[in-house]
């Protein structure tokens, strides 16, 4: 949604360039080797291996559209009442941003008073449990229980290191960790077609990437390929450190961007709503991921809009005990007819069903993370952005047991920062929180950028 309101917005013909403007980054594994003297025994490790499972009891395809005889869709749309296709068109995004009714401009703290505040990653570290990390806006790195590993499966993944590495030093033994998954990756300044106009960070993140690939990445998932949420820099880095260690879990029409990036077709997995995988990691076990629906849109200029799927992304850990996280990505819930909507006229707009049958077919949730900002005015927004009282919403539909926001506190950009204070969502969010009766700090959180939250 950022970038449509910045083509609108700024500047139509600087979108449509076919020039990435980011310095390519060469992909191939042995260059990363020679140049880093510490090197993961994640890279040395098979690559994951991914297994198809049966679709889902609500897979449709009622959000395809295709052209007869062809089954292979050519857009995409979202299905429900609960979407307002006439209040996200470019004339009304232009009518929005040239009101005269608007608020008062309010600049972001020059001195970070009231904003999320940044710490450096701990990881988890020596926690049991499912561990999860913020970096800002919609990125975060999950991951998984460590597992029991037996002698015998140690010796063979460090035959395998050996196998593979004739002249590096190698580590002794493998890194015991959990499988790990980075969802929506984005490490740029700006969230732009552009490093030089665009939304700009007003948040650092609180690591490197390479910090992050040092410790390994097995998976990315993608909600979709607004620039907020798939940064060209970003996979390209993620690619080059991690070579064929890493695959890329992208709903339909997304393949063909990852190829233009170099990264291999064996590497990237497109996925329609409702298909599951289950990904095994060499000796750090495997993990269910499922491709699950979201109201919103997509496209990266004018000239694709809504040609590739939106998604959100279900996690699921094996076993008796294990996790299940849901990543919202970015999402609408209904759409409002009026900026100021009390509970009950909210409760009369029709909401997206998906989230309850996200919530039957693969819920309860130990965790699910929910956008909550950039999502005013209302009108214009709510289609596709969720505000913290739909978020509570979804927290209650997709039955989770904790909910933390996301979406927020990062960039700035496009039409809501004409309309949104950027310290406003966590109270909104805490606001929404006490409305619903749900205890903050136990089911409604937020976290640090930086930090680590570890299910136990």
């Amino acid at each position: 949604m950022f970038h449509i309101m910045f083509v609108v917005t700024v500047t139509v013909t600087f979108s449509l360039l076919p020039v990435q403007l980011f310095h390519p980054l060469p992909s191939p594994r042995y260059q990363f080797y020679q140049t880093h003297h510490a090197i993961s025994p994640s890279l040395f490790m098979p690559p994951p291996s991914i297994h198809p499972l049966p679709n889902l009891a609500h897979h449709t395809t009622s959000h395809h559209i295709t052209t007869a005889p062809s089954l292979t869709p050519l857009k995409f749309h979202n299905p429900w009442p609960s979407f307002n296709a006439a209040a996200t068109t470019p004339l009304q995004a232009l009518y929005t941003k040239l009101a005269r009714n608007k608020p008062a401009f309010v600049p972001v703290p020059p001195n970070r008073e009231g904003l999320v505040q940044i710490q450096q990653p701990d990881w988890g570290k020596g926690k049991q449990g499912t561990k999860v990390t913020w970096m800002g806006h919609a990125t975060f790195l999950i991951e998984t229980q460590t597992i029991a590993v037996s002698s015998t499966e140690k010796i063979e993944d460090e035959q395998i290191a050996r196998n593979l590495s004739n002249t590096q030093q190698i580590p002794s033994k493998v890194d015991n960790r959990g499988i790990r998954i980075l969802c929506d990756p984005v490490w740029s300044e700006r969230s732009s077609p552009s490093q030089w106009v665009g939304p700009k960070r007003y948040t650092p993140t609180p690591c490197s990437l390479q910090e992050v690939c040092d410790g390994g990445v097995d998976i990315i998932v993608i909600s979709h390929n607004h620039y907020d949420h798939l940064d060209t820099a970003s996979i390209r880095e993620i690619h080059q450190r991690m070579g064929t260690n890493v695959i890329f879990l992208v709903g339909l029409g997304n393949r063909d961007w990852f190829l233009s990036t170099g990264i291999p077709y064996e590497q990237v997995k497109e996925m329609d709503w409702w298909e599951g995988v289950e990904v095994k990691v060499g000796s750090y076990g495997s993990v269910k991921i499922y491709c699950t629906p979201s109201q919103h849109n997509s496209g990266r200029g004018l000239l694709d809009q809504n040609k590739s799927l939106w998604a959100s992304w279900s996690i699921i850990e094996p076993g008796i005990g294990g996790k299940r996280i849901y990543f919202a990505g970015d999402t609408g819930y209904r759409a409002w007819n009026k900026e100021a909507a009390t509970a009950e006229e909210r409760a009369a707009l029709p909401h997206c069903p998906a989230f309850k049958q996200i919530g039957e077919e693969l819920g309860p949730f130990d965790l699910a993370l929910l956008p909550i900002g950039l999502c005013t005015p209302r009108v214009f927004m709510s289609n596709v952005h969720c505000n913290p009282w739909d978020a509570i919403q979804i927290h209650l539909d997709v039955n989770a047991t904790e909910s933390i926001g996301m979406h927020y506190g990062t960039f700035r950009g496009g039409i809501s920062q004409e309309y949104e204070p950027v310290t406003k969502p966590p109270e909104w969010w805490k606001s929404a929180a006490n409305e619903a009766n749900l205890q903050w700090g136990k089911n409604i959180s937020l976290m640090n950028v930086g930090e680590t939250r570890v299910l136990s």
